[in-house]
């Protein structure tokens, strides 16, 4: 069993061992820079066009690698602004179709005539069109019992 497995002859060093192996810092650290090279590149093809002169050292890959995510960061922020500003102003519409689906959905499950479904609908976009806002205090079972019950309105 001895045999099969010597003992080295010499206890080795973690550092001794690693370079026996064919690693070396110099070489792990042009690895890095390779890797930061390609990651630039990487990068650059994504979100540029072209056009920048290339830099050469790794200082310049880094600034360069900050200033591109700085420049996305900046333009998402803005994409995201013009979303909010976007959803702000259809609010008042969705909220319109919203009370509107509630309303039908209501009249249809209480067998509401549809002459008095097609009076409440017509004040919805009478209202909409109008004021382009509905009021928020009535409910659609008030207005129904409003319409049922006044039908000379």
């Amino acid at each position: 069993m001895a045999a099969m497995f010597p003992a080295p002859e010499q206890p080795m060093g973690v550092y001794s061992s690693i370079m026996s192996m064919g690693f070396s810092l110099h070489g792990l650290f042009l690895d890095f820079l390779r890797y930061i090279r390609c990651y630039y590149f990487a990068v650059k093809t994504l979100i540029t066009i072209g056009g920048l002169p290339d830099p050469t050292t790794v200082f310049e890959i880094c600034f360069q690698l900050i200033n591109y995510f700085v420049g996305v960061f900046a333009f998402s922020i803005m994409i995201g602004q013009m979303r909010d500003v976007v959803g702000a102003a259809t609010a008042g519409e969705n909220y319109y179709r919203a009370c509107m689906d509630s309303t039908v959905k209501y009249m249809n499950s209480y067998s509401i005539p549809q002459e008095v479904q097609n009076r409440i609908k017509t004040w919805y976009d009478y209202t909409w069109k109008s004021q382009g806002m509905l009021g928020k205090q009535l409910t659609a079972s008030a207005w129904i019992h409003s319409w049922f019950w006044f039908p000379e309105r």
